[in-house]
């Protein structure tokens, strides 16, 4: 597992790297203000991408797709 990537998003470029909390992998991503992001089950059982504490929203879907690019994390 690498230690961080570093993408482009929304034309900024951000450092990501993977952390392990309660045996689940979260990845944190580098803003000015860090957002955590994760891979979650919705209601109906297909996988999706959540922020942490603010559930499925559009940045996280779009960060996730970038970090799924990336196997090495």
């Amino acid at each position: 597992m690498t230690e961080s990537i570093t993408i482009t998003y929304q034309s900024e470029q951000v450092t990501v790297e993977p952390v392990v909390i309660d045996h689940n992998v979260q990845f944190k991503v580098n803003f000015e203000h860090p957002v955590y992001i994760e891979k979650d089950l919705s209601e109906d059982g297909t996988e999706r991408w959540i922020e942490v504490g603010a559930g499925a929203t559009l940045r996280a879907e779009q960060l996730g797709e970038m970090i799924e690019k990336h196997p090495e994390l």
